[in-house]
Formats: C-alpha cells, sequence, structure tokens
C-alpha cells in the first residue's frame, strides 16, 4: 500500500499522463520519457522499437517532492534502484523479469544494485545448520 506524499505525487504523474495522453501509457510505466527522446534513443540504437525508460536524473524532482514533503532525509536514484532491486528479490520476482522492469541489458548491471541483508545470511546459515542438525 502506498501512502501519504508519495500517493500524490503516483496519482499526480498518472493524472499527468493521462490528461496529455502521453504515447506510452500502455508500458504502464510511472514516469515514461518524453517521445522526442524514446525517438532519438532508438535512432541512436538503430532500432524501430521505443523504450520509454528514462535516465535517474528524470526522477530527481518528484523524488526530491516526495523527500520534502515527508520530512526526511534525502534519497538518490541510485538507492531507489537498488531497494526496487532488493525488494524485488525478496518477493520472489523472477531475475529476468526484475531486470527488464529495471532496464538492466546484463546481469553483470543488475549486480551492481543487488545485495543481500544481514538476516537473509542469518537465515540462510540458521537453515544450514538445521539441515546438518547443529541445533
Amino acid at each position: 500500500t502506498v501512502s501519504g506524499p508519495l500517493e500524490q505525487v503516483l496519482a499526480d504523474q498518472r493524472h499527468h499522463l493521462q490528461s496529455t495522453r502521453h504515447p506510452a501509457l500502455h508500458t504502464n510505466l510511472i514516469f515514461p520519457t518524453d517521445y522526442r527522446y524514446a525517438l532519438a534513443s532508438a535512432t541512436r540504437r538503430d532500432v524501430d522499437e521505443l523504450a520509454w525508460y528514462r535516465n535517474a536524473g528524470s526522477l530527481r524532482v518528484p523524488l526530491g517532492r516526495i523527500v520534502e514533503a515527508a520530512n526526511i532525509p534525502p534519497i538518490s536514484t541510485h538507492s531507489l534502484r537498488r531497494t526496487c532491486e532488493n525488494l524485488l528479490r525478496q518477493a520472489g520476482v523472477d531475475n529476468q523479469v526484475r531486470r527488464a522492469l529495471a532496464g538492466w541489458r546484463t546481469e553483470k548491471a543488475q549486480g551492481i544494485y543487488a545485495t543481500v541483508a544481514r538476516d537473509e545470511r542469518d537465515r540462510a546459515v540458521e537453515a544450514i545448520v538445521g539441515m546438518v542438525g547443529l541445533q
């Protein structure tokens, strides 16, 4: 469940996409890039398919609004991507699906954002100890 400042920013963004009839509405991306950037990217990559992903800089303004309204310390888009990757991994979302959602082209790029929390490592050790009967 989303609440508070984040809920308002997401609702405002969805309204903006619908009211402007953004050509990337079908992608269900929250912050798709502008058409001209998607077209320029396709031209640069010499492909026909438009990629609607934005760079991390495009989230600075909406993320800054959320941080300011929630009165919390600044959050970088890098930490947001890391958090998203790890929460999806912990939720059991397939590796390839997570990579597609984030726009990473390789597992190596995805690995930069993936971490394993201390409590996850502790649970893994407890499971191994339980399997070999040392508890």
